[in-house]
């Protein structure tokens, strides 16, 4: 069984033309064909601060659900 799966840090993932995010890590399943994901990743990492900790809790995840991502994992500093 191989796995097509790769960590990547320091990419944007472009939604649509208006919403782009990056995140501290994420692990993507399929080709990379570019410089940026235009497509789901599996896993999204996050770490948030005090400042955006509601943010990313509330916003970012339903965006995130939304759009397929399968798991979510946000860290407190």
């Amino acid at each position: 069984m191989s796995c097509s799966c790769e960590a990547c840090s320091e990419l944007d993932w472009i939604i649509d033309e208006h919403l782009v995010v990056r995140s501290e890590c994420i692990i993507v399943c399929g080709s990379l064909s570019a410089a940026f994901l235009n497509f789901p990743p599996i896993l999204f990492v996050e770490i948030s601060s005090q400042k955006t900790k509601l943010r990313y809790r509330d916003t970012k995840y339903n965006l995130y659900e939304l759009q397929g991502v399968k798991y979510y994992i946000l860290s407190n500093t």
